[in-house]
């Protein structure tokens, strides 16, 4: 096994940087053959990562990991195996060798490269000694690759240690003109992907820019296959389109043209919330539902019960001091105050002293103008603006959503084109599907936990708010149309599914979404979140309008405030100078 190592170092190494990864507490008699080795050939680096803390390392570097029985590599444990103890950053010029120290099987070798895969990897190297010492890869890009993998990554046995050395170029600088590349296939429908018109309020195309650059990047040709529905049916009673390639395995990826109206939703009588975005994801299945609630129905029953005692009974003292000191404030204007400063502080997150309804009516309307604006439909419903959804959101949060795990659900936009669906087996399928907004967070969130697949920051956004008497519209928001919409899933057990995550977010920290897609203001607060691990709650884009009324409605809220408590000590000076007059007369 040494021999090995000190072969690969002697022929493949050619760089001033050697890191030694060590996963144990205490050396094993191959790391201390092993170090004795290494410290007659070169200085080098020795690292011991913990788990879930990021261990900073020599980058590009040469690379060795020492594997054991139960080490982060070969844990099922989603938790350690997302550790980052080894590098996540381009690694063109890095190399990978990852030593077993002891014989692991088939579904061991495949945990160790896959992971190191996930992490943008592909070259790795395994050594695992069996009856001789075996070198084992994922992409043998120094040999003629003449298939691909259809269905799952496959280890290739590369080579083998027979007298005293391996014979195959284990590592090349980068993937040789012989490699043909592998048929990335796609599935389309309603539009060619290749035919783009640029209309101010028609799509007649899909671009698939962004589909085309991952392919080429990843060495594969894509293949459109074009369709005419989400769902068909042939004579023989099979399924075919872009959803159907997707659940039986026929397809890699399916893109299609996602853009809805009422004529295709049809129209409802209460709070619809949808999104279309360029491209969606895959997310975890929730095992439960969480229902929206209006802002009564927020409070625990014992902070409700609680804040109505405390409402009620205050004014009570208040009444009874203001007797005994022979003031005249009758009980039902001491309940009648303390009301409304509660829901002035509630609401409008006044502090002002003796608040008048007019300020507070004031502060509560424009809270309901923000707060239909924000993405999150929850902080709508607070505000009791909600009495009903037009579906059933499955989490509270995103950290509840990160936790909930598996099993996997696909990310369905297109909630209308499925509703018809009555075979049993695409139905049940279909259940699993889930429907979220596309928000700054989400993408943030997605990207740190690799939770996320492909996923861009453009989004069709309609919130309908309708009054829970009339059953009619009473506020409609701007519509942010675009005019190219693509949408775009994938299996998340595909093999390319964690590189392509990895290759999106550094699309996206690169800036190649300026190029491909409309530059807006929230790719770029995006990209400085990404960079700097700044992963915070934030809104959608395009609300400086909402902060914009809302700033401007509270100041007016204020000035009305102030404006009446002048009134009001006007009125009292009034009312004493008209008491005292007859006095002095």
């Amino acid at each position: 096994m040494v021999d090995g190592v000190v072969f690969l170092l002697e022929n493949y190494f050619d760089g001033d940087c050697l890191t030694l990864f060590t996963l144990r507490l205490q050396a094993t008699e191959l790391e201390l053959l092993l170090l004795k080795q290494l410290h007659k050939m070169k200085a080098f680096y020795l690292l011991r990562p913990v788990v879930n803390i990021v261990t900073k390392v020599p980058f590009p570097c040469f690379y060795i990991i020492l594997l054991g029985e139960k080490d982060y590599l070969l844990d099922n444990d989603p938790a350690k195996i997302n550790s980052k103890f080894f590098l996540n950053k381009e690694t063109e010029l890095s190399k990978y060798i990852v030593i077993a120290q002891n014989k692991l099987n088939f579904q061991q070798k495949s945990k160790a490269l896959i992971t190191l895969f996930r992490r943008g990897h592909p070259d790795a190297l395994l050594l695992n000694p069996e009856d001789n010492l075996f070198a084992y890869t994922l992409f043998p890009f120094g040999e003629k690759m003449k298939n691909c993998p259809e269905n799952g990554i496959e280890i290739k046995l590369l080579d083998k240690w027979v007298n005293n050395r391996f014979h195959k170029n284990l590592y090349p600088h980068k993937v040789p003109q012989l490699f043909n590349g592998c048929n990335l296939d796609v599935s389309f429908i309603e539009y060619v992907p290749y035919t783009i018109y640029h209309g101010r309020n028609e799509v007649k195309g899909i671009d698939g820019v962004m589909v085309k650059l991952i392919g080429e990047s990843l060495n594969m040709t894509v293949r459109w296959l074009l369709r005419e529905s989400w769902f068909s049916y042939l004579k023989n009673g099979s399924h075919y389109g872009i959803l159907p390639d997707i659940l039986y395995g026929r397809t890699h990826l399916a893109c299609g043209g996602l853009i809805r109206s009422p004529e295709l939703a049809g129209y409802v009588h209460f709070t619809t919330t949808y999104a279309i975005s360029y491209l969606t994801w895959y997310l975890p299945q929730p095992p439960y539902e969480q229902t929206w609630k209006t802002m009564y129905k927020a409070f625990q029953k014992k902070l409700l019960l609680l804040s109505i005692a405390v409402i009620f009974t205050i004014p009570v003292f208040i009444a009874i001091i203001a007797k005994l000191a022979d003031n005249e404030l009758s009980l039902f204007k001491c309940i009648t105050r303390c009301y409304v400063a509660a829901w002035a502080l509630a609401v409008g997150n006044s502090t002002g002293k003796k608040p008048r309804t007019t300020s507070v009516r004031i502060i509560y309307a424009v809270w309901m103008i923000y707060a239909m604006h924000l993405a999150l439909a929850y902080t709508a419903s607070l505000a009791g603006l909600l009495t009903k959804s037009a579906h059933r959101p499955r989490v509270k949060n995103f950290n509840d959503l990160i936790n909930t795990g598996l099993p996997t659900a696909m990310l369905d936009v297109h909630q209308s084109a499925t509703t018809n669906i009555s075979d049993p087996e695409v139905r049940q399928a279909l259940d699993k599907f889930l429907l979220i907004e596309d928000t700054d967070e989400a993408i943030s969130l997605m990207a740190l936990h690799g939770n996320m697949s492909i996923l861009d920051n453009s989004a069709y956004v309609d919130y309908t708010i309708c009054s829970k008497f009339s059953k009619k519209p009473i506020y409609n928001s701007g519509l942010s149309t675009f005019p190219m919409k693509t949408g775009l899933m994938m299996r998340k057990s595909h093999f390319l599914y964690k590189i392509i995550n990895k290759m999106i977010i550094r699309l996206v920290e690169s800036g190649i979404n300026d190029k491909i897609i409309k530059s807006t203001t929230k790719c770029r607060k995006t990209s400085r979140r990404l960079k700097s691990g700044q992963f915070k709650a934030s809104t959608l884009r395009g609300l400086s309008g909402a902060f914009l009324v809302l700033g401007v409605g509270l100041l007016v809220a204020i000035a009305v405030f102030f404006l009446e408590q002048i009134i009001y000590q006007r009125n009292l000076y009034r009312n004493d100078k008209e008491a005292i007059i007859p006095y002095l007369n």
